[in-house]
Parts: C-alpha cells; structure tokens; sequence
C-alpha cells in the first residue's frame, strides 16, 4: 500500500453529503492499489521474448488496457 493510498483510507468523512467524501476516497484508494497491482505486474514481465518481442509488448499493452477500464 502506497503513502498515497493510506493518506486516502484515513481521511475524515463529511457530514450533509449526498454521497460521503471518504467513501469516494476509499474508491479512490481502491482503485490506485488495483493500478499499483497491476504496474507492479507490467514491470516483473520479464524476461521479454526473446523470439516474438513484438507480441510481448503487445501483451503488456492489452494488459495495461484492461487494468485501466476496470471499474473500481
């Protein structure tokens, strides 16, 4: 868990909104650590074939593509 998230996780909720503020952070929260996850998975995607580079990177892109869609 990043600095970033945790700060998001405890941060105070706020009266009289329609939808509390801290709930919309802890979403927020969750969705960086799924980001995070998946960054973390890109960069270990070692070793790169080394016969089909090309589809390798083709691979990581997809990859990327569906870990930013993801709804949180």
């Amino acid at each position: 868990m990043s600095d970033l998230v945790r700060r998001l996780r405890g941060y105070p909720g706020k009266r009289g909104m329609e939808k509390p503020f801290h709930v919309t952070m802890h979403e927020a929260a969750d969705y960086i650590e799924k980001l995070e996850a998946a960054l973390a998975h890109i960069y270990a995607w070692y070793p790169v074939s080394v016969s089909d580079p090309t589809q390798t990177i083709k691979d990581i892109r997809e990859f990327a593509r569906k870990a930013l869609e993801e709804e949180s």
